[in-house]
């Protein structure tokens, strides 16, 4: 039994040591990295192919259409009066408006260039676009949310001046969530979905409280999301991503946890403290990523840079506290660097950011690296793209090149 079990053992050990490691890249030259940036950048950039935005494109300008003929039926503005007239009532003689979108229901129409609505437990919109595309939309806005106070009205001495006495106060329901879609011709041409949830100490809003919500936008393969965001006087959070199908294009990502401090209900940058950790994601290829300690970052906050031993400090604390990183497939190749500089002639002194190699070599950004010679392929994509949302839209205008 104790020889199976070392078998056991010793193949398990073996495979282990047989799984293929990551794949890396190899460290490359600056010249080499702009290549690859450039061709990296360019194929992100084409993926937003403005042919699969064709049929999104002519939704928007049918309704655009429709919108510059519109004519308001009589039924909307008794649904509008309803509505309002929902949002209003009295506290102790206090004058109260509560905005709750989520009382908003109606089955909306658009036909014959006229905008009608009937009742509905929902929230709903159809219409036949002028290209004879049948477009509905649906809109669920939930019941349950946070409600927050948004203006307060007091009332008046005889001199017009405020007195403490309250009058009317106007609150908003921020739902939780709001889910809507639109159809045309039978099939989904627009998502959007939000959500929301805050924790409020009162009845308004304050720096001290903390708010967290989301939000994701699909047209056809496309998908735009801020899959998290959170705000707190301790951590703030935020991830995004945009993709094509399966594949992200681009992801964002940046978190900060430590102590805001608020002097008179505004950040005072000086006494806030914490660390900083990024990541900007290119098609999984290229990566900048790193941190940064805002705790010794603070006390240079405000430190004017007007002789050359302020800016020399600042600069030797930025280089101390900011760690950002470039890589491509999975390997360093440079690294956020700052410099002092001074123009010839003059006597004000800069500080400027810089990207050093793996070579030693360093260039300022964004004029010396990032210039259009060094980056063609991406310049053209651009403008290539450019041109096509603009003839999308305005077949007829002519489209502006990137400069």
């Amino acid at each position: 039994m104790k020889k199976i079990y070392f078998a056991i053992a010793a193949l398990a050990v073996m495979a282990a040591a047989c799984q293929p490691e990551e794949k890396k890249g190899e460290v490359l030259s600056p010249d080499e990295s702009k290549v690859t940036l450039d061709e990296t950048l360019t194929k992100a950039v084409e993926m937003v192919d403005v042919e699969n935005w064709q049929s999104t494109a002519a939704l928007i300008t049918d309704a655009e259409a429709v919108s510059q003929n519109l004519e308001t039926d009589e039924t909307v503005y008794t649904w509008l009066s309803t509505v309002m007239q929902s949002f209003n009532s009295e506290q102790d003689g206090i004058s109260i408006i509560t905005y709750d979108a989520s009382k908003a229901k109606g089955a909306f129409t658009i036909a014959d260039n006229k905008l009608s609505v009937a009742e509905s437990d929902a929230l709903t919109l159809s219409a036949t676009l002028p290209s004879g595309t049948v477009c509905d939309a649906d809109v669920k806005i939930a019941d349950k949310g946070t409600k927050v106070l948004v203006d307060t009205e007091y009332a008046t001495d005889e001199a017009g001046n405020e007195t403490e006495e309250v009058t009317g106060k106007v609150y908003v329901i921020v739902p939780t969530s709001v889910d809507a879609t639109v159809n045309a011709a039978g099939q989904k041409a627009l998502g959007v979905n939000l959500t929301t949830k805050l924790n409020l100490a009162g009845e308004a809003p304050t720096p001290t409280d903390t708010y967290e919500a989301t939000a994701k936008v699909t047209s056809g393969s496309y998908t735009l999301a801020v899959t998290r965001a959170k705000y707190s006087p301790t951590e703030i959070v935020v991830n995004s991503e945009f993709k094509y199908g399966k594949t992200t294009v681009f992801a964002a990502s940046l978190s900060a946890k430590g102590n805001v401090v608020f002097t008179e209900g505004e950040p005072d940058l000086a006494k806030t403290s914490g660390k900083v950790n990024t990541s900007i994601k290119i098609l999984n290829d290229v990566e900048l990523k790193g941190d940064a300690d805002w705790t010794k970052l603070s006390q240079y906050v405000g430190t004017p840079i007007d002789t050359e031993e302020n800016a020399k400090a600042i600069v030797a604390v930025l280089e101390e506290s900011v760690n950002l990183t470039l890589y491509i497939q999975k390997t360093a190749q440079a690294k956020l660097g700052f410099e002092v500089v001074v123009e010839p002639g003059s006597t004000d002194w800069n500080i400027l950011p810089v990207i050093r190699f793996e070579d030693g070599s360093a260039y300022q950004l964004p004029e010396e690296f990032f210039s259009e010679d060094g980056f063609p392929k991406t310049i053209e994509a651009i403008n290539n793209l450019v041109a096509g949302i603009d003839a999308l839209f305005a077949p007829t205008s002519e489209s502006q090149p990137l400069e």
